[in-house]
This record gives C-alpha cells, sequence and structure tokens, in this order.
C-alpha cells in the first residue's frame, strides 16, 4: 500500500536558512536515487521527481516540511538504514536542528505516514489545481476520539465535499494515519489547497463552519498548520 510521509524538521534559528534547506535538499535527492527515479524522465521536480517536495511553515518559518510517497512504512526505514550517504546526509541536517528546552519545548521531528498518495499530480482529479501547484497547502491532524473512528469517517465523507467546493478550484487529499502511536489512538490528516492561509481561515466564517463544528465535536483536538513549497 502506498503510503504519504509527513517529515517536520524545526531550525535552531529563526527560520529556514539556505544551508539547512540545502542539507534537506541532499537527502530528497539521495531518496531519489536510492529508489532508482529518473527526475528528467517525469519532469516534475529536477531534484525529486514527482515523489518528494520540500515544504516551509507559514505559522513558524523554521519548521520545514519533507513529504514523499513510499511502497509503504517499511521502504522508508529501509531507506533511513542503508542509504550509502547515511553517514553524512543525516549529520548535515543535524547541526541544524533545533535542540527542545524548557524555554522552547517544541520537538524536533514529527513524523507521519498515512495511507495513499497525496501530493502527487497523479492522485489529482481532473479540473483541480494540484496541491503541489497550489500557493499554499493546509496540513489537519485530526485527533480522533477513541472508539469514533467509523462515525468520524462518516461525518468526514458528509463534509469533505463542502470543503472541496469552499477550496476551489484547489484539490483536497485526506486518509488515516498507518503509524499511529497506538491502536486506539487514530489519526485523520487532511492536505487541501488554497491561494493564502487567509483563505483558509475564512472557512470558519461560511457555511461550512457547522458542519466542521460538528467533525471536530468526534476528536480530542487538532492541529492545522499551513506551508508553502520550497522545493
Amino acid at each position: 500500500m502506498t503510503v504519504t510521509e509527513f517529515g517536520v524538521t524545526k531550525a535552531a534559528g529563526a527560520t529556514v536558512t539556505p544551508e539547512f534547506r540545502a542539507a534537506l535538499e541532499n537527502a530528497l535527492a539521495a531518496q531519489t536515487r536510492w529508489l532508482k527515479i529518473d527526475p528528467a524522465a517525469t519532469g516534475a521536480n529536477a531534484v525529486t521527481g514527482d515523489r518528494a517536495w520540500l515544504y516551509q511553515q507559514v505559522e513558524d518559518p523554521a519548521s520545514a516540511l519533507m513529504i514523499a510517497t513510499w511502497t509503504d512504512v517499511d521502504q522508508h526505514t529501509s531507506w533511513a538504514t542503508t542509504e550509502p550517504d547515511r553517514e553524512t546526509i543525516m549529520p548535515a541536517i543535524g547541526k541544524h536542528l533545533h535542540i527542545p528546552s524548557e524555554a522552547d519545548p517544541s520537538p524536533t521531528v514529527i513524523l507521519v505516514h498515512t495511507e495513499g498518495d497525496h501530493l502527487s499530480k497523479a492522485a489529482t482529479p481532473a479540473g483541480q489545481t494540484a496541491l503541489v501547484d497550489s500557493p499554499v497547502i493546509s496540513v489537519t491532524r485530526f485527533f480522533v476520539t477513541p472508539g469514533k473512528k467509523a462515525e468520524f469517517e462518516a461525518a468526514y465523507n458528509d463534509t469533505k465535499g463542502d470543503i472541496a467546493q469552499f477550496a476551489a478550484p484547489h484539490s483536497l487529499q485526506g486518509s488515516w494515519r498507518v503509524d499511529q502511536e497506538s491502536p486506539e489512538k487514530e489519526e485523520y490528516v487532511l492536505v487541501c489547497g488554497w491561494d493564502n492561509k487567509e483563505a483558509h481561515l475564512a472557512i470558519a466564517q461560511s457555511d461550512v463552519a457547522p458542519k466542521l463544528g460538528a467533525l471536530l465535536g468526534l476528536t480530542d483536538g487538532h492541529s492545522s498548520l499551513h506551508y508553502k513549497r520550497l522545493l
């Protein structure tokens, strides 16, 4: 089963520096080589083909988001443990990373894998703007109340058409997390394209808001952040 990796790394400084970005790009290029992808053949991305992308968070410019598709979680793990250049790639990234402290306990890395292919253009319905072509994407993590998975899924299916219409012509993709912390801690991840962050926030004042409120009532919280594409 294809999975999508969402890997957030937080830099030590106030923003993603050119040096930090270069280290992350090098890691993505190494993934492409390891997967034996020819970026030139896809015409999608000179570094990674149509399998990996790099984003910067709008709310916290020090946070970078790497998104990649894998055949399964094990393939991602295999790359991390067998990549020939891992002894240079990982330290090159590590020297730029934030170290949690009492003043800023933010985690250094957040890693989530979800079902399916979210970002490649092949996953985009006809007539819609691909997520990779949207000026901004939102990544929303819904932490579903234990025992409410089926109810949440039904409520989401009843709501996603309204969200899609509000976000049009940008596309949205959502699926369940496959590497959740424990079986009872279900998490649903929704990625949606927007013209800007404000366009997304405006949904709270729209006719979609009551349905979103009902959806959130089936969760123990959620996190919604915005990202602009770097690569």
